[in-house]
This record gives structure tokens, sequence and C-alpha cells, in this order.
């Protein structure tokens, strides 16, 4: 009796295959969220300091202060004790630059809200909002600290001058966990006789 040639995959054949694709799936489905995440990070980020920056360009332009502030219904400020900027701010016309959006402070802009496992805090000054004056200075400096749904964020810093950067921020907690977004006290130190310094 003669053997045909049979082609084809065999049992063994097509288990192996089919274990090597559900590793190389399991291994790519973590990376491709992480690089997901991160672009949605860098476009939030982007988004932000475009706003700044149109509300800095806006009050030098306009002569007046423009401010913007954490809100919700897009309309006005939000006033609780540590508002979440992931449910939307908006920037507006601030005429008696207080920071809080009057009847007849034209809106300049509503932002959306953020995807709900991101959080956007104001802390140090940043938490109901600021603004910029007509020479550009920010009404009030602070922090804004972004996370998007892991233990790492960033940190947009609004200085006196104006001026932004953005950080690293190492660790990310719970909204209205104010601990989150204030800065840990550094270590005690000793001296070598182990008193404290």
């Amino acid at each position: 009796m003669s053997r045909r040639n049979q082609s084809g995959f065999n049992l063994v054949e097509t288990v192996a295959t089919l274990a090597i694709a559900a590793t190389v799936t399991g291994l790519a489905v973590p990376a491709l969220n992480f690089m997901f995440q991160r672009a949605q990070q860098s476009a939030v980020l982007t988004e932000l300091a475009s706003g700044l920056q149109t509300a800095r360009t806006q009050a030098i332009r306009s002569g007046q202060p423009v401010s913007f502030c954490p809100s919700a219904d897009g309309e006005r400020c939000d006033r609780g004790p540590a508002p979440d900027w992931a449910d939307g701010w908006i920037l507006f016309s601030d005429t008696d630059a207080d920071v809080r959006r009057s009847p007849g402070e034209r809106l300049l802009y509503r932002y959306r809200h953020l995807h709900p496992s991101f959080t956007l805090v104001g802390s140090h000054g940043l938490e109901h909002g600021s603004g910029f004056l007509p020479g550009g200075e920010a009404l009030r400096s602070g922090l804004l600290d972004y996370c998007a749904g892991g233990d790492e964020g960033r940190r947009l810093h609004l200085l006196e001058s104006g001026q932004w950067r953005i950080e690293p921020l190492s660790t990310c907690r719970a909204v209205g966990d104010l601990t989150s977004v204030l800065p840990t006290p550094p270590p005690e130190r000793k001296d070598a006789t182990g008193l404290k310094e």
C-alpha cells in the first residue's frame, strides 16, 4: 500500500499555532492600550495648553482679563470644594477679573468632558480657575493635575508670569482626594547622631 502525500495541518500543529497567536495577542493588547492612553493624554494636554494660550492671547489683544474655570454645565464656573476639570471647562471674558462668569461676560469657548477614567484637578490656586490680565500675567498661579486612569499623569504648572510648563506627575489618586495634588513633604533628615536637623 502506498501512502498519498497529504497536505494540511495536524492537530498538534494547529494547537501550537493557536497558542503562539494567543500569546502574541496577549502581549500586544496591553501595549496598544498603553499607546492609546498616551495619545489621549497628549491630546488633552495639547488642548489644555492651547486653551491657555488662547485665553492669554485674547486678554492681551482685547485689553481685558480673560479667565477659565471648571464647568460641568458649560455656562457657569463650578465652585465645589474640589471640582473635577474633566467634567469640562470654559473660557470667558472676565471684565471684573474675579474668575467667576457673571451675567454679561461673554463665553469664548466650552471644552468637552473628558473620558470618565480621566481626572483633571486644580490645586495651589487653580482649584476654581484662573485667567490672564491684559499684560499676559496670570490672575492666579497654581497646578492642574491630569491623570489618565493609571498611576502616572502630568502636571501643568501655571506661573505668575502667565507662562506654564508641563511636568511628569508620578502618582495619581482618586478625584476629591486633595492629597493627590498636594506635594508630599520631604522626609525628615537626621544627622549622624540620629537627631533631627
